[in-house]
């Protein structure tokens, strides 16, 4: 193992960037799978108990769908490159613009 002092080295195999760079390839190999994982992931928003969490319980579920919302466009960008993400990130942007305008 590349540790030193008990710190892990930059460019040794364990890594947050050889961990990010595998993810990213993995991402790539395995688009189908990854967006039946998002397609999962908002179903289990949309089956989540809101009245079950507490008090803040809709922020959560809306943090939620942004954090997969997120996900999403990274995904987008990884498997389809930068024109992709672009209209992705646009539609963000979009959506995010909305409901800066939405009152609650």
């Amino acid at each position: 193992m590349a540790t030193q002092g008990g710190q892990m080295q930059p460019g040794s195999p364990m890594g947050p960037a050889n961990a990010l760079s595998q993810y990213k390839a993995y991402v790539r190999a395995n688009p189908a799978q990854i967006k039946r994982a998002e397609e999962m992931g908002r179903l289990g928003a949309m089956l989540l108990p809101v009245g079950r969490l507490g008090e803040y319980s809709e922020l959560i579920n809306e943090l939620f769908y942004a954090i997969l919302g997120l996900v999403g466009a990274f995904h987008d960008h990884l498997i389809h490159g930068q024109e992709q993400a672009r209209l992705s990130f646009h539609r963000l942007r979009v959506l995010l613009n909305l409901l800066s305008h939405t009152e609650v």
